[in-house]
């Protein structure tokens, strides 16, 4: 009984623990918000006590709270939810504020008003540009929500231009909203006798639409049909001979609201402002009322939302008189017009004329109060809240806390507490936006490139990585922070430093550290591999002095003569185009016409219409570092360099990293070319052929050096794809007189044109059965499957097992006999067996806990982070020790495992795999 008890006592406390720690998840996810700069970075994170002009938040990405100006920020998002509310009016300002709320009290000077989420509320008389009631029982139709539009019906999308009802979408609020112009939004009612009809269209820009009432047997826009229509900045009334101007849309107005109202007994047709002043009085307009109507919408913009579209049954004015659209006037529910002020006291309401004559009234039937004297005013404000019910307040931010916001309006004396429940947006109307998202413009390029970029799960952040700041090893200062951000023990994050910082150098001499290091999990390490057995690889760095020994079982890879991108400072070469310098660049899939494009390889042709980018330029590759849109098949690249009068060389060379192929020009003039057609290339332009990125090639154009210059040259590239839907492209070119690479090179005055380069793609495609054949364990020695692959200069592969070496020779068991080969004549050593049973800390590594750093010239290194100054950062290996990096040579850092998921190392698929294996998985990648 008593273990029972205690069982039980157990379960309860577990299950309390489980909805504790539910309710506290659920506390976290409503308080996030999402802080939007300018420069178009996110960030997710919670609102702290904050007074204006200095946010303060806090964020999961970093341990640091962050302090953040409102200059740098565009707006905050909220995630919150639409509440359904029982609130009788809708108010709108003079300064464009909307408020929803119930009206308790109106005295000479001001209305008072109460709802949740602004409580108390006050407005000055002069500030109420319109109040209407929100649930009128006279309601026909409201098409301000996009789910009353009929799109079911057959007949409702006949109704439509193609397929153009596709472009309307349910936007925020629920209001119909379409981004595409020429698009088409209809549906069919029926009207009565008489009717009123408050229309409001919103857009990013000055609202372009048509607005249209016709036969129900017709489209609403045919010939006959009412038609409330922009023509420029004009907003017109059209049907038959009737065509009237009724308003101008100002230039920076992004908001219409205009109210209609019909009788069919005198066919005359009010259109008036919302706050009731009379713009046009149309005669003889035909309506089909009584009857089926269709009623549309038309996008004539880049984008629109309806805001408001609420037809009303109106009241029979047989017997009523004229109303004098110049007086403030009541208007009731049941179509009474008292001319007059409301005012409400002590729970009474009543209209008080200006003769002082009073009249008692029912609030609940007031419909909307109209003063056609009231006119919109120009307004400044730095803050504006948007409720996601369309409800917007704007003025001067006070104070800022997770629950509530305070604004001082230029409606109210007082400051308004604005409660943050059901908020959308908080936006900080300080300035223009520095970027725009997508647009691709030269000033935000400009802009962009100034800074380090930090990417993290779900966004990206523009600022600046600093070193030993303020006794940090690594701390991040976000644009507009007003302290730097602890970097080490964060979340996921990746930084992506300024390439104009970085040197463009190897930090190292590349005679003395001649091998590449390539472990299981990823590390690429510069060395000098001086011993190797099957007690353990010992080496040396450039960043360390002392002997490094690891375990064999941590190596995947030594290569014997690895590819450089880049030079030692030493060296006599010269590098004319390097890896880090910034290419103009046109993606076909971004360019229309072929107007504009005659003479791009020349010196003299003007680039305006080119974006700026990183080499690696491309998509669906690993080395892409400028991405263009996928299905791009060709991609024009320029970039300009300047030459001194001393400059003086017999060597040219052209290094590049392609798929599938290029045409390379040299001040107009081709130098090399590789799977391109012949002729002048353009954006129609594919490759001829298929070839994998991943090694850069050399292309030895001597001849043409005598085309460069003293002063200005352009070297122009046009990399191709072979079909639009290949799943990469990839262009990476070096131009430099020093040959950096020896093993892989297409001589330009030895090519036999097409035999020739048939020739090479045989031999690559040879190399790449060689390769699968080696991986697949055909014949076995008696010691069982191999477990290295041994690589010569001239593509032979030895299938079996790395016993040991120094730096002179190899010793390697092949087919059970022992062979000793120069290390001169060896390319690479690569294991293939199979770890499943390994160590568990190799199988197990911890990225987590380790910073990863990547180098200008592709080494990638581990590490603890210690300490760093202004010239190295300092940290420890868990594998090989300490080790100090220099920061000039750091051109990535990846924090808390960011990408350890996804990322692929250059010979993860060289394991020994059976026939049967290799046939279900395809064919490997050639490396």
């Amino acid at each position: 009984m008593k273990v029972r008890f205690n069982l039980s006592i157990r379960l309860i406390l577990i299950i309390l623990f489980v909805l504790f720690m539910f309710s506290l998840r659920v506390i976290g996810d409503e308080g996030q918000v999402k802080i939007r700069w300018k420069n178009g970075d996110v960030l997710p994170g919670r609102i702290l006590q904050s007074q204006n002009p200095v946010l303060h938040f806090s964020s999961e990405i970093f341990q640091d709270n962050l302090a953040i100006s409102t200059s740098e920020l565009e707006a905050l998002e909220f995630d919150s939810e639409k509440e359904n509310s029982d609130l009788d009016f809708l108010i709108v300002t003079t300064t464009g504020d909307v408020i929803k709320a119930n009206l308790i009290d109106a005295n000479e000077n001001s209305f008072i008003f109460s709802s949740k989420r602004l409580s108390r509320i006050q407005i000055k008389r002069d500030s109420v540009y319109s109040l209407n009631r929100l649930n009128n029982p006279n309601l026909i139709f409201d098409g301000s929500q996009f789910n009353q539009w009929d799109l079911a019906s057959k007949e409702t999308i006949n109704n439509l231009v193609g397929k153009n009802y596709v472009s309307w979408i349910k936007g925020e609020g629920g209001h119909p909203f379409s981004n595409t112009n020429k698009s088409v939004l209809s549906t069919s009612l029926e009207i009565p006798d008489q009717f009123n009809l408050d229309l409001e269209i919103s857009s990013i820009d000055s609202p372009r639409f048509s607005f249209a009432i016709g036969d129900g047997n017709q489209s609403a826009e045919s010939d006959g049909a009412l038609k409330l229509e922009t023509w420029d900045n004009e907003i017109v009334l059209v049907q038959g001979q009737i065509f009237e101007p009724v308003t101008t849309i100002k230039g920076a107005q992004k908001v219409v609201r205009i109210r209609l109202s019909y009788d069919s007994v005198s066919r005359k047709l009010q259109v008036l402002n919302a706050n009731g002043r009379l713009l046009v009085e149309a005669e003889d307009v035909h309506l089909p009322v009584q009857a089926k109507t269709n009623v549309s919408i038309r996008n004539r913009g880049d984008n629109l939302s309806v805001k408001r579209m609420v037809f009303y049954k109106g009241p029979n004015r047989a017997n009523q008189e004229m109303i004098d659209a110049k007086k403030s006037r009541v208007l009731m529910t049941d179509g009474k017009v008292y001319y007059g002020k409301l005012y409400v006291s002590n729970q009474k309401s009543f209209i008080r004329d200006n003769e002082m004559t009073r009249k008692d009234v029912d609030l609940s039937r007031v419909d909307r109060i109209l003063n056609p004297n009231v006119q919109f005013s120009d307004s400044t404000y730095s803050s504006e809240l948007i409720y996601n019910d369309d409800t917007v307040i704007r003025g001067e931010l006070i104070q800022l806390n997770q629950n509530e916001v305070k604004l001082q309006t230029q409606f109210s004396e007082q400051p308004v507490n604005c409660l943050l429940a059901g908020v959308s947006y908080l936006k900080f109307n300080s300035g223009e936006s520095k970027a725009h998202a997508n647009d691709g413009s030269q000033i935000d390029l400009e802009i962009g490139s100034k800074f380090d970029k930090m990417t993290y799960p779900g966004g990206m952040l523009r600022g600046g990585i600093a070193f030993n700041s303020d006794g940090l090893p690594l701390a991040w200062n976000p644009e507009g922070s007003r302290s730097p951000l602890k970097l080490t023990g964060v979340g996921e994050v990746s930084v992506e430093r300024n390439p104009n910082g970085l040197s463009q150098f190897l930090s190292f001499d590349k005679g003395k550290y001649p091998h590449l290091l390539y472990l299981r999990h990823g590390e690429i390490i510069p060395s000098s591999v001086s011993y190797y057995s099957k007690d353990g690889v010992e080496f040396h760095m450039p960043f360390d002095e002392s002997v490094k020994k690891i375990n064999t079982l941590w190596v995947k890879a030594i290569e014997f003569n690895p590819i450089r991108t880049l030079k030692s400072k030493t060296s006599k070469g010269t590098e004319l185009v390097g890896q880090m310098v910034d290419w103009e660049y046109l993606a076909n899939t971004e360019l229309e016409v072929k107007e504009g494009l005659i003479g791009w390889t020349n010196i003299d042709y003007d680039q305006i219409i080119f974006k700026v980018g990183l080499p690696g330029i491309g998509y669906g590759d690993r080395g892409v570092s400028t991405e263009v849109p996928k299905g791009t098949t060709a991609i024009l690249l320029r970039h300009t360099f300047e030459l001194k009068e001393e400059f003086n060389s017999d060597a040219l060379y052209l290094l590049i990293d392609y798929d599938d192929g290029f045409a390379a020009y040299l001040n107009g003039t081709r130098i090399a070319e590789a799977n391109a057609p012949p002729g002048n290339l353009n954006q129609y332009s594919m490759a001829t052929g298929s070839h994998e990125a991943g090694n850069l090639e050399q292309f030895n154009i001597s001849e043409y050096v005598n085309l460069l210059s003293a002063g200005k040259n352009v070297l122009a590239i046009a990399g191709l794809n072979n079909a639009k839907t290949s799943s990469d492209l990839l262009i990476n070119p070096i131009l430099s007189t020093e040959p950096l690479v020896s093993k892989k090179t297409n001589d330009r005055k030895k090519r036999g044109g097409d035999s020739k380069l048939i020739k090479e793609k045989k031999e690559s495609e040879a190399n790449s059965m060689k390769l699968n054949r080696a991986l697949m364990p055909s014949s076995y020695s008696r010691n069982g499957p191999p477990t290295h692959l041994l690589l010569s200069k001239n593509s032979d592969i030895g299938q079996g097992k790395l016993l040991s070496f120094n730096k002179n020779a190899v010793w390697f068991e092949l087919a059970s006999e022992k062979f000793t080969v120069p290390v001169e004549r060896l390319d690479k050593v690569v294991s293939v067996e199979s770890l499943d049973q390994a160590d568990s800390d190799i199988l197990n590594y911890d990225f987590k806990s380790q910073t990863r750093l990547f180098l200008v010239d592709g080494s990638i290194l581990d590490l603890v982070v210690k300490k760093s100054d202004n010239e190295f950062l300092f940290g420890k290996s868990n594998i090989y020790g300490e080790v100090a990096i220099p920061v000039a040579s750091i051109q990535k850092i990846n924090l808390g495992g960011f990408e350890s998921d996804v990322f692929e190392s250059k010979y993860d698929e060289w394991i020994i795999r059976s026939a049967e294996e290799l046939k279900a998985e395809g064919k490997l990648k050639n490396t």
